[in-house]
């Protein structure tokens, strides 16, 4: 499935009709916040469990502290809501990322919540991620 480029995922201009096209699949709402088509999210959730993306525990002292993520492709979806492959993701919805079972969560969350905050290391720097799924 091909995803529109972020400039495409513009909300269509008020006098078209709801014929002509569909909702974006993705809107930036602003700098490391977005909204998203579930149905996408669905798509991608796939590609996690696949095995095309890749998400490995990261250890510091003996103890998991995330999970870093690889092999994203550039233009993906995943790379369109702000990740990028070697991302450590540390925590979604304020919990820690400490083990395999809690790295479940940010596929659950993105499947059934409304909003989800993802924190994330990039090159030693905190980022957080912001979606609201509809």
């Amino acid at each position: 499935m091909a995803y529109a480029p972020s400039h495409a995922a513009v909300q269509p201009d008020a006098s078209a009709h709801a014929t002509e096209s569909a909702p974006p699949t993705l809107r930036r709402l602003s700098n490391g916040s977005y909204e998203v088509a579930r149905q996408a999210v669905a798509v991608e959730v796939a590609s996690l469990t696949s095995g095309r993306v890749r998400a490995v525990p990261r250890y510091r002292d003996g103890k998991c502290t995330g999970f870093r993520v690889m092999g994203i492709v550039p233009g993906s979806l995943l790379e369109q809501l702000g990740l990028r492959s070697g991302d450590v993701v540390l925590a979604v919805n304020g919990e820690e990322i400490d083990s395999s079972n809690k790295a479940l969560l940010l596929v659950d969350a993105m499947q059934t919540k409304a909003r989800v905050t993802v924190l994330v290391e990039r090159s030693g720097e905190l980022l957080s991620l912001r979606y609201r799924i509809r």
